[in-house]
């Protein structure tokens, strides 16, 4: 009766389930009288209801009318107006997280709720006890509670004049198809703020929204699949990389092809990344192919793999130079590189009582960004990144590896993925193979190869790092 995030996770996913549960019952193809869905019900009790599930989970379902908002909770708007340089900016979170959480944060303020009622009574599952948010609190989360309280005492006006700078925030960064950061997810969450500020479903910006998140919808041989964001600009730079290294020749219609997209998708506009690099020139690529809000380092570095054999034309070359210069200067202070932005790495905010907020609220260096970041300067232009910034990464790189000797990966499962990452990267810049850290790793490696010849890993060990 339950479903899983992953297929060996054990036991089944509370808040999966419960999601699950309720948009079957909104589907009107099944009631709470099914078997199937009975014995989803079962398990969701045993496992504490709603009142255990995730904090995206009860936000849902709240604006759906389906539980009850917190009675006490509140985020002050006013926070839109904090300096970049505060510790409690919004450009302090993620891009992945700011653009989720500020619609969120005015659905929340506000007690949203849709009109239509799309679910049937849902207290059967609520269970009791349990708050929205994480329960333990640390003293740099009570600091934060603190400079939080400050901000609530705030002029009226300015809390009103919070919601129209989150309105104007959004409007700021939409695609051009419509969408919220390209992102499915954030697109919703945009939507029902815009419903809880007024906005008529019919409305232009929501309808092209609508329009925006049913474009990603994949048809399956079974039902229909919703891409969060479609992966063209990621899947051409790998696939024309990887016809190049099997010997296709640049000048083939197909590479030609796949190059003149790529530097068609190269992005020129400073945006939100700026705010921590404001002299650093704009020159990334993001994931998709509407994307025009938020390049990233990994996508930007499979790009230029895949320019390489290319350069000497004056198109490509001027692309390189921007791109090259836009990933050296987003290198964090420790020495690593992040995904989106330079420096959001904030220890406050990281302790938010939310489930996985040290995954999801900062973008702080990752062993496998880092080490892709090296293997591409070490495998096409060694002599582009600076010594001392080559140094710094490797030095980072060594003092985060794991006791066993693997590395963590943040953006693939998990140490495997991180630990590949790594080893290619130090070795295209030379790292010898007897250099402890490597031998390590190898030897890591070669202990955890399955019996049948193959390696693989479980979801679990992103759950349990």
């Amino acid at each position: 009766g339950t479903w899983k995030l992953y297929e060996d996770e054990v036991g089944g996913n509370l808040s999966a389930t419960i999601q699950s549960y309720a948009a079957l019952l909104a589907s009107e193809k099944y009631t709470k009288e099914d078997a199937n869905m009975k014995r989803a019900e079962m398990f969701i009790n045993e496992r504490g209801g709603v009142a255990r599930a995730h904090f995206m989970t009860k936000f849902l379902l709240a604006i759906h009318g389906e539980y009850e908002y917190p009675s006490l909770f509140h985020l002050p708007t006013p926070i839109m107006f904090l300096q970049n340089d505060s510790p409690l900016s919004i450009f302090e979170l993620s891009s992945s997280a700011r653009i989720h959480l500020i619609p969120m944060m005015l659905c929340l303020n506000k007690r949203f709720r849709v009109g239509k009622k799309l679910l049937p009574n849902l207290n059967h599952i609520a269970g009791g006890g349990g708050e929205w948010f994480r329960e333990d609190r640390s003293p740099v989360f009570q600091t934060l509670v603190s400079d939080v309280k400050k901000i609530i005492t705030y002029p009226l006006s300015l809390h009103h004049k919070g919601y129209e700078e989150v309105e104007r925030f959004m409007k700021e960064r939409i695609d051009e198809n419509g969408t919220l950061y390209s992102y499915a997810t954030a697109s919703f969450y945009m939507i029902y703020a815009l419903l809880a500020l007024g906005h008529s479903i019919q409305s232009p910006i929501i309808q092209k929204a609508i329009t925006g998140i049913t474009s990603y919808i994949w048809k399956m041989e079974r039902g229909s699949h919703l891409q969060n964001s479609p992966s063209t600009v990621w899947d051409t730079a790998l696939l024309s990389y990887a016809l190049q290294e099997a010997q296709v020749p640049k000048a083939s219609k197909v590479i030609h092809n796949a190059s003149a997209y790529l530097l068609r998708k190269q992005q020129t506009k400073k945006v939100d990344w700026s705010v921590h690099a404001p002299d650093l020139f704009p020159g990334g690529w993001g994931f998709s192919d509407v994307n025009t809000t938020i390049p990233d380092i990994d996508d930007t570095t499979a790009a230029l793999r895949a320019l390489a054999r290319s350069r000497g034309n004056e198109n490509v070359d001027t692309a390189w130079k921007r791109a090259v210069n836009w990933v050296k200067g987003l290198q964090n202070n420790d020495g690593g590189w992040g995904a989106f932005e330079k420096g959001v790495t904030s220890r406050i905010l990281a302790n938010l009582p939310i489930e996985n907020a040290s995954d999801m609220i900062t973008d702080p260096s990752t062993p496998d960004i880092t080490g892709r970041v090296l293997e591409f300067f070490g495998t096409y232009t060694q002599n582009e990144l600076p010594e001392k910034q080559k140094q710094s990464a490797i030095n980072w790189l060594m003092n985060v590896q794991e006791e066993n000797g693997s590395w963590y990966g943040k953006w693939g499962i998990c140490y495997i993925y991180g630990t590949w990452a790594v080893l290619t990267g130090l070795r295209s810049l030379g790292i010898p193979s007897s250099d402890p850290s490597v031998k390590r790793a190898a030897l890591w490696l070669e202990h955890i190869q399955h019996e049948d010849g193959g390696w693989g890993e479980s979801c679990q060990s992103s759950v349990e790092k």
